[in-house]
């Protein structure tokens, strides 16, 4: 963290803040949630995920208790598994593409592994990626998108 709070004070001014009364960097660098502090670091800031104040960061992240419970709610992808429609907080691509944004990655967690293994097993004949319905499979484009969005990160 003392690395963080050593580069607090050479943060250029850019044209957004002016936009703003203060600048809400320091307080995101100093936050006690992990993920806030690791997308502050990649996405506001653009540092580079091999950097070692990001890596420790997303150790954290790895390692906190709220992205623990989000990878807790992730589901087995089968038949008769009811989500609540592609642009539920509950379905699983949106999930894996909020825990990657949040800084998890492959490799972090079994579940995650597990749950992408089963996403990209189900494909119809013309390669669209399945979603399980009550009854059966279908292949909408929208989640097939997603589908293939959280395989890609």
């Amino acid at each position: 963290m003392r690395a963080l709070c050593n580069r607090m004070p050479d943060l250029k001014r850019e044209a957004w803040l002016s936009l703003l009364s203060t600048d809400p960097r320091p307080a995101l660098l100093s936050s006690e949630e992990p993920f806030a502090r690791f997308v502050t670091l990649t996405a506001v800031l653009g540092l580079p995920e091999q950097d070692p104040d990001v890596r420790a960061t997303r150790q954290s992240v790895v390692s906190d208790a709220g992205i623990r419970a989000l990878v807790d709610r992730l589901p087995v992808w089968e038949s008769g598994f009811s989500f609540g429609g592609h642009n539920s907080p509950a379905f699983p691509p949106n999930l894996l593409r909020l825990l990657h944004g949040l800084g998890v990655r492959a490799g972090d967690f079994p579940a995650i592994e597990r749950l992408l293994d089963q996403l990209l097993r189900h494909q119809a004949d013309d390669g669209r990626y399945l979603t399980p319905g009550p009854a059966t499979w279908a292949a909408l484009p929208c989640d097939h998108f997603a589908i293939l969005e959280s395989a890609i990160r």
